[in-house]
């Protein structure tokens, strides 16, 4: 599961070098400005729903596992009490 924070994480920076990017080359005459805000916009929006979905999943495998732990630490607890 680390791995997949991992990856969130990589995703994040690199959804942030592409924005920072674009907001550089507004600089540069040759662009239209109105152009690269939409593209910036676009790439927010991108972003914005990979994070919903990605995140999503893991909360989904975060409950599970939290559950299944749970579960075994009381079958821990009560096997330590003497079966109560």
């Amino acid at each position: 599961m680390l791995k997949a924070y991992e990856e969130l994480y990589r995703m994040n920076t690199a959804y942030e070098q592409v924005i920072s990017s674009i907001s550089a080359l507004r600089k540069e005459r040759a662009f239209n400005r109105t152009e690269l805000a939409c593209l910036a916009d676009q790439a927010r929006e991108a972003r914005a729903s990979a994070n919903a979905y990605l995140t999503e999943v893991l909360q989904q495998a975060e409950l599970a596992e939290a559950g299944r732990l749970f579960k075994r630490r009381v079958r821990r607890e009560r096997k330590q009490n003497g079966g109560l």
